[in-house]
């Protein structure tokens, strides 16, 4: 299956780098690339299979039109931060890869709570771009390793009990309180308590943040 692409990069240079390498890896597919918010909103708008047929975008390629599956994402445009959009694009279906130069843990947390799946250094090489974003159209995440938070996370996880990595690894999978309290047969105050252990252990804000730090660790796909 070919994963539907859209690059959206404001340094040409950058942009068309990216495209040129994606488009010659095997089952990967750019089918539009833009350079403002404006514009790659309503190009996924255009793009997707319900849309009436439309004049095309400068950065859109001829093929038939066909659902975006993976949004490139640059996080700092020229005209503006793409962060406040990310919701936008998971909403219309899209999984958004975030690419950044910023190395500060605080703005992956941002962009992972907006909603974005992967969170990838520029300094990413390309092979491993490619290998990234075809682990991300099968469900793996990626967060960029060299981004950390400054406390040692190993050090940290060891003083959680069984249970409370049991409910961190459920968290971090998506599931609600009631979720969590159904799948150990406990009440949901008992797993409010195990979360703020967890949250108070790990030196963590909220779950946005122990969900980023099981993936990190591996803890969950």
């Amino acid at each position: 299956m070919t994963i539907n692409i859209m690059v959206v990069e404001d340094h040409p240079i950058v942009r068309e780098g990216i495209v040129s390498y994606l488009n010659a890896c095997d089952n990967m597919q750019v089918i539009a690339q833009v350079d403002t918010v404006t514009i790659m909103l309503t190009c996924i708008k255009e793009l997707s299979p319900s849309a009436e047929p439309h004049k095309k975008h400068s950065g859109e390629d001829n093929n038939t039109q066909r659902k975006v599956d993976i949004v490139l994402l640059d996080l700092q445009l020229a005209e503006q931060s793409s962060l406040p959009y990310i919701k936008d694009l998971r909403d219309m279906g899209c999984r958004v890869l975030v690419l950044s130069s910023a190395h500060r843990y605080e703005t992956l947390i941002q962009a992972v709570s907006a909603g974005a799946f992967c969170f990838i250094s520029k300094s990413v090489m390309p092979d491993k771009l490619a290998s990234i974003i075809h682990d991300a159209f099968h469900g793996k995440r990626y967060l960029s390793p060299e981004i950390k938070p400054e406390q040692d996370v190993r050090l940290a996880l060891e003083q959680l009990t069984d249970k409370e990595l049991q409910v961190l690894k459920m968290l971090a999978s998506g599931l609600s309180n009631s979720d969590i309290a159904a799948e150990l047969s406990i009440n949901i105050k008992t797993v409010r308590f195990h979360s703020s252990n967890i949250l108070t252990k790990l030196a963590l804000n909220d779950r946005t943040q122990a969900a980023v730090l099981a993936w990190r660790q591996g803890l969950v796909r």
